[in-house]
């Protein structure tokens, strides 16, 4: 029996590669910043686009966990976190959405109309069907597909 499900979205990269995209977006975006102070405004927007768009990639993390508790969605933004939960008795409904290449999707709503949608990985289906099939009822899983 699965104990929990983890999936991590969004782009997994190393910390080296992190690190390095973000000195990237530092020196762009300071590159950016110069050309406006010099006056040349329009060679400024590239870079300055090119830097944050790096800086934000470095940093930006996804992660669904799917236990004994309830479901989780953490996004996190380098230091910033926000943090979903929906346990399983505010579950109001589970919807199995279409998958993407070998993704899958489930859109978890709770009693009080939040809604969570979860991304896993295709062969982590099963997991995700046990850990339902155990925590939900036949009306509430119903529309999952499972």
């Amino acid at each position: 029996m699965a104990d929990s499900v983890v999936f991590n979205g969004g782009r997994l990269l190393p910390g080296w590669i992190k690190y390095l995209g973000t000195a990237f977006g530092v020196l762009f975006a300071g590159f950016g910043v110069s050309r406006i102070a010099a006056g040349d405004v329009k060679i400024s927007f590239a870079p300055l686009a090119a830097g944050f768009i790096s800086i934000y990639t470095a940093g930006y993390d996804r992660k669904f966990v799917m236990d004994e508790a309830g479901v989780t969605k953490t996004t996190s933004f380098w230091d910033w976190r926000k943090k979903t939960f929906v346990g399983w008795n505010d579950v109001r409904s589970v919807t199995r959405m279409p998958g993407r290449g070998t993704r899958i999707y489930f859109r978890v709503e709770a009693s009080d109309s939040r809604s969570v949608l979860m991304e896993f990985k295709k062969d982590q289906a099963g997991d995700v069907a046990e850990i339902l099939e155990n925590h939900l009822d036949s009306g509430r899983l119903a529309a999952a597909g499972v």
